[in-house]
């Protein structure tokens, strides 16, 4: 007897090789213009850092009374204890393969920018790019 063609072939199989990796896809524009995004905010933190070390070392000179120095080195405190973070996760963001991991780290890093005056603009046009299904397929595979 010969085994009958229509039937549904046996589970479990394995998985052909080429389904394991993500496919190749073309890169959308959104994530060259989000790497550059994330660049720049993360030079932008870094900047908070050096000028919260600054504003906490030279605190002395640049203060005129007591309660202007207590501002400065509170500032000097504050300022590097959100810019490292802030620096790393920005700089993860940029050098992140992608993956659904970097869609996720993506949405919230772009999610960070939008509740800054100078960067809602570019941050708006980013979220709406990177919602779109193809930025998605992308990155999640």
């Amino acid at each position: 007897m010969s085994e009958n063609p229509y039937r549904p072939p046996t589970y479990p199989q394995p998985l052909p090789v080429a389904q394991l990796v993500l496919p190749p896809a073309t890169e959308p524009t959104v994530w060259l213009w989000y790497k550059v995004y994330c660049w720049g905010m993360a030079l932008l933190y870094v900047g908070c850092v050096i000028g919260g070390v600054c504003l906490f070392l030279f605190a002395d000179e640049i203060a005129s009374d007591t309660e202007e120095k207590f501002q400065l080195l509170f500032m000097g405190i504050f300022l590097p204890l959100i810019g490292v973070p802030l620096t790393l996760l920005f700089a993860a963001g940029a050098l992140w393969p992608r993956s659904k991991f970097a869609w996720m780290l993506g949405f919230v890093t772009i999610g960070i920018g939008l509740t800054g005056g100078c960067t809602i603009l570019p941050c708006i046009f980013l979220l709406i790019e990177w919602l779109k299904p193809e930025t998605k397929r992308y990155l999640v595979g």
